[in-house]
Parts: C-alpha cells; structure tokens; sequence
C-alpha cells in the first residue's frame, strides 16, 4: 500500500518516514465517502493538505508542473439573444449552473480554462443545449500558474 511521507508526496519503504497510518487512511477513506467536500476537516487531510502546500511552496519539486502561457482563454455557454457576460462575471466561476463533471460535484463551481482559444471553446461544446452559444474571454494570469502533479512516475 502506498503511504504519505512527511518529506514527500512518496513513500520509500522507511517505516519512520510514514505520518498517515493505514487505519487513519481507512478512516480518511471513509470521512470522504460521506463527506466528500469535507476531506481537509480530518485529521488525515489536514495532513495531506500540509504536504501540498510544502510542495507548492518548493521552488524545486518535481511535483509541480509550471504554465507558462502569456494569455489563457474561457469559454461560457450563453442563450442566444441574452446579454453577453460582463469580463467580472467570465473572470468567475459561473454560479448555479454546477453538475457533476471532471472535477465539481454538484452544486460546487469551479473555473476552467484552456491554453488556447479552441481548447476552450470546445470544453464547453459538448456539453451545448441548441438555443445556446459560446462566449470567450482571453484572460492574462495575475500570478503565476502551479498545478500539483499527483501522478505516479
């Protein structure tokens, strides 16, 4: 079974390096079963959690993959004959609209974009009823872009 070291997001078969037991994983396990939104409230997360963010803030790790992109792109479906979005509504995540998808669970938004205007653009396509059409925004990152490699190499 793969444990969480301290150090690292892996374990390298040292028993002291673990932090998260299998019993605790277990119960972490069923923590997010029933309460799913709620994984960073057990102690099993708040661990995790601070893992991530010792990774986030690694000017180093090998977990961490960069963007490098001057511009982003973000796509929003829209009735046809309705208003367009203000840029203050497509620089959030769209509220009320929320289905299970990827990443959100119902009734939880989150903001996707894409690193091409295409990209974007077809993200939100398949999911187009006919009365719909697609708007885009190009947006330019405020800060740097970091996503979390979890993957296993």
């Amino acid at each position: 079974m793969k444990k969480i070291s301290n150090e690292n997001a892996e374990y390298n078969g040292n028993e002291e390096d673990e932090f998260v037991e299998e019993i605790e994983l277990m119960d972490f396990m069923d923590h997010l079963f029933r309460t799913p939104t709620l994984g960073s409230t057990h102690s099993a997360g708040k661990k995790i959690m601070e893992v991530i963010r010792n990774i986030c803030k690694s000017s180093s790790s090998p977990n961490k993959i960069g963007f490098d992109e001057d511009f982003y792109y973000h796509s929003r479906a829209r009735y046809s004959g309705v208003a367009p979005y203000v840029s203050a509504q497509m620089l959030k995540a769209p509220v009320g609209v929320t289905g299970p998808g990827r990443y959100n669970h119902p009734g939880r938004s989150h903001y996707y974009f894409a690193n091409t205007q295409h990209g974007a653009i077809e993200e939100v396509r398949k999911h187009l009823k006919n009365e719909q059409e697609i708007q885009t925004i190009k947006i330019k990152p405020v800060n740097p872009i970091v996503i979390l490699d979890l993957s296993i190499r």
